[in-house]
């Protein structure tokens, strides 16, 4: 039997529209109106049916939306009859003998013309002070669908709805909508068949799915339903994250043992909101084992993956959503290690082992030709900075060190190769060279000056000490570039003693030609 005619759903969308229940004509018609008529009687015994709530639905616009709304409204009476007044117009009628919330049903409600949607139903047109009559229905037995939703925390989901699709040749047709209520309930009446329950959650992000925790209704447990079915529960999901299929993880690198492979993580839906952001774990394998052996985006590939093919399996998390997992394509087989490149004769160093010299390593001979050499030069087992070319210019604080040099060569296909060599003595001073020779200029006769000119040294920074020498001995104080003759020194000879030195180079002493006093 009916519980309640009209549930707060109706009345509440009655009430929106200013519309209500016409039982009977008004008085004075303002507006043209029309009826409809007909009889609801049960399927099984032909008996009529008292109480059954006979709603008129029209397609209603608002927002640009256009939908089917109900509009009017009527019930049966004992004998199972009714009348529905409206206005001139195109509707679709449904016959509901337990209005939500039902507790105990006895039919199934359906619509005009024996249709279980309001898509499928038979649309009647009312004309203006016309009656339609002969509008009948014959209702089914219905049985009471019912249960509990929660989320994946084991709260209520009290937001959202629950539908029950029918076979539909095969495809499965949404056919009947409970919506969920206090406490995550729902309840539904339907007559005797097979159904695929799906259920929708709205507030948090959460995943569809449908009964026995399928993901589309064909994968769907069938439900019988014969007799009322409580329990008919579900635990629903937060939405899943998804991986772009067309930017799927990969993996960057050389596929062979020792080198290191660098996994990128792909592209996934949906983007995350201003805030938040995707986390990402990483599980590496190679194709002879079910065991990761790397967890982290880089992986030195280990020699037991040497000919198989490796993988990466990353794993995205959002906040709000349940996480997943998405693979990469496989690597080309893991190659050899390459070997090391052979030296098979030493570099060598040549050139002269002082300051202001340049030495020049010689590369040495390998297995293989080169494609490329480097060079690191040492003074005592200690790298000189900077020192990275074929040659290496001595500078003065290399003096007494033992200079060597590491050449290191490689070629394709191998790692690196490391020869050596070393010089066979210390490096020594440098030798100061004269490029012009310093000279006298002026009379030498007493009373006049004579002028030294200092000529100019390799390496031209050396500095100068000038002495004045008369008869081959020292002049005390005289040690500027001019010398005044006196007196004391005439018939005397005289000339400069010029000494050069620099830093890392022996003295050079050089004597000018000497001067008559006259």
């Amino acid at each position: 039997m009916r519980t309640q005619l009209l549930g707060p759903a109706v009345a509440f969308t009655t009430a929106l529209l200013g519309l209500g229940t016409l039982t009977s004509p008004p008085a004075q018609a303002a507006e043209p109106i029309g009826a409809i008529t007909g009889r609801v009687t049960a399927a099984s015994s032909g008996l009529p049916i008292d109480d059954v709530a006979v709603v008129a639905y029209q397609q209603l616009t608002q927002d640009g939306v256009t939908l089917w709304g109900p509009v009017a409204f009527a019930e049966t009476g004992p004998t199972g009859d009714y009348i529905l007044y409206g206005s001139p117009g195109a509707y679709r009628l449904q016959f509901v003998e337990c209005v939500d919330p039902c507790t105990d049903p006895t039919y199934a409600p359906e619509f005009y013309n024996d249709a279980a949607t309001i898509t499928d139903a038979q649309s009647l047109t009312v004309s203006d002070n016309q009656v339609l009559p002969g509008i009948n229905a014959a209702l089914s037995a219905g049985y009471l669908v019912s249960g509990h939703v929660t989320g994946p925390d084991a709260e209520n989901v009290t937001d959202g709805t629950v539908t029950a699709h029918t076979p539909d040749g095969a495809d499965w047709e949404a056919t009947y909508t409970a919506r969920l209520g206090t406490g995550g309930a729902y309840s539904m009446v339907v007559p005797a068949g097979d159904y695929r329950f799906g259920f929708v959650g709205k507030g948090r992000k959460y995943a569809a799915e449908y009964h026995a925790d399928k993901a589309t209704v064909a994968l769907a447990d069938t439900v019988a339903v014969g007799a009322d079915k409580p329990g008919l529960d579900a635990q629903l999901d937060l939405i899943q994250v998804q991986n772009n299929p067309n930017v799927r993880p990969t993996v960057n690198g050389v596929p062979r043992v020792g080198d290191t492979l660098q996994a990128t993580s792909g592209a996934w839906l949906p983007q995350a909101d201003q805030g938040s952001a995707y986390e990402f774990t990483y599980a590496w394998f190679r194709s002879g084992s079910a065991q990761p052996i790397g967890t982290g985006p880089t992986l030195v590939v280990p020699l037991p993956a040497q000919g198989e093919t490796i993988t990466v399996q990353v794993t995205a998390s959002l906040t709000g959503h349940t996480s997943n997992t998405a693979t990469s394509a496989p690597t080309a087989p893991i190659a050899a290690p390459p070997s090391t490149l052979a030296n098979t004769a030493p570099p060598t160093i040549t050139g002269m082992l002082e300051v202001g010299r340049t030495v020049t390593a010689g590369p040495g001979t390998w297995a293989k030709t080169p494609s490329a050499v480097s060079h690191q030069w040492y003074a005592d087992a200690r790298a000189i900075p900077g020192a990275t070319n074929a040659t290496l210019a001595i500078t003065p604080d290399l003096v007494g060190t033992r200079l060597s040099v590491t050449v290191i060569a490689i070629a394709p296909g191998t790692l690196a190769g490391y020869s050596a060599a070393t010089a066979p003595t210390a490096v020594a001073r440098g030798t100061l060279t004269v490029a012009t020779a310093p000279t006298l200029t002026g009379k030498a006769k007493v009373g006049r000056r004579v002028k030294l000119l200092l000529g100019q040294t390799l390496p031209a920074s050396a500095a100068i000490e000038v002495q004045w020498l008369v008869r081959g001995k020292p002049v005390t104080g005289a040690t500027k570039k001019v010398l005044r003759l006196t007196k004391a020194v005439k018939g005397a000879k005289v000339r400069a003693r010029v000494t050069y030195t620099a830093p890392g180079y022996a003295p050079l002493v050089v004597r000018t030609a000497a001067l008559r006093v006259r």
